[in-house]
């Protein structure tokens, strides 16, 4: 079965659901310290904006592996929870703030192919392309960079981009720059 927004009153018996508590504690602890002294984060990884399940995995020389094959020689890695990550940094800054000028605003989680488009990574690509001192190689390693960066079947659906900025900072519920649309 498929995670169910990390409620766990939700779950059904065989469900496999992922919890990653440091990370809502990091996220807590990012929206804290916002709060208390305005700025901005932002969050960029793997993962899912409906809850993790089943994303555990090993790799050995850039090849999935076992979890379990070779314990302490292989990376192990899971996808990022957003939405988990954004409700718990909301419940810290709702739960401890009642000044607006003190509290945090949260963009996303929207996909890094979006994120990248709305910040002009396309525009930029076709500029640096364009210049005469750019060579037919240097042309063709940017546009495979930028195809690997945003198109969905790259990194472009599967990263997501979450920010978390202080209220004083963004003034009257600014969207940040990438978090607009292209």
């Amino acid at each position: 079965g498929a995670a169910k927004n990390n409620k766990e009153d939700d779950s059904q018996i065989g469900d496999i659901v992922e919890v990653c508590p440091e990370g809502m504690l990091i996220a807590q602890d990012i929206s804290a310290r916002i709060r208390q002294s305005s700025g901005a984060a932002i969050i960029i990884d793997y993962g899912s904006n409906q809850g993790s399940a089943d994303s555990l995995r090993a790799f050995s020389r850039h090849k999935q592996v076992h979890v379990l094959s070779h314990p302490g020689q292989v990376d192990v890695t899971a996808d990022v929870d957003f939405l988990a990550l954004k409700r718990s940094a909301e419940a810290i800054s709702d739960n401890n703030n009642n000044d607006s000028n003190h509290s945090c605003d949260f963009h996303g989680p929207i996909t890094q192919g979006q994120f990248l488009a709305s910040m002009g990574a396309v525009e930029r690509v076709v500029k640096l392309i364009e210049s005469d001192d750019t060579t037919d190689k240097q042309a063709q390693d940017l546009y495979s960079a930028l195809e690997r960066l945003i198109l969905p079947e790259h990194m472009g659906e599967r990263y997501k981009v979450l920010a978390i900025s202080s209220s004083k900072c963004s003034g009257n519920n600014t969207i940040p720059a990438g978090f607009t649309t292209p």
